[in-house]
């Protein structure tokens, strides 16, 4: 009885030590995959803050948002910003005109060279949008 509850004890230790490991590699690519994602939103709120586009944007309702950040081609990533704004006119830094339509948005999309590269990562705007915020959403 007693070489049997060994026996047991023994196979019940190493399943719960495979089962620690097995959880533990299953969670580290989860998070290694996400931290460039992350580093890459970062990367491309930056690079649309200092856009003349963001910057003369009146009276915007939220903040800057990350809609998402995806994998692109190779050792990039293409992240999808907006802004929700009073109206047409706030767009163009022109808060003082009558405009009819209601609460605009402009969308960037930018992509973010996540290489190791010589003078680090670079994030570049692809594409600038601006409709109703009612349609983007």
């Amino acid at each position: 009885m007693a070489k049997e509850w060994r026996a047991n004890r023994r196979f019940f230790g190493t399943a719960a030590i495979l089962l620690a490991l097995v959880a533990i590699v299953a969670a580290a690519p989860a998070s290694a995959h996400r931290r460039p994602l992350d580093r890459a939103a970062a990367l491309a709120r930056q690079a649309v803050r200092s856009h003349p586009s963001y910057r003369v944007i009146a009276g915007a309702h939220e903040p800057l948002t990350t809609r998402r950040c995806w994998r692109a081609k190779g050792h990039a990533a293409r992240c999808s910003l907006y802004v929700v704004a009073s109206s047409p006119c706030a767009l163009e830094g022109d808060s003082g005109s009558l405009c009819a339509q209601a609460l605009w948005q402009r969308r960037w999309l930018v992509q973010v060279a996540l290489g190791k590269r010589r003078h680090g990562p670079r994030a570049r705007i692809l594409r600038i949008a601006s409709g109703p915020a009612a349609a983007a959403r």
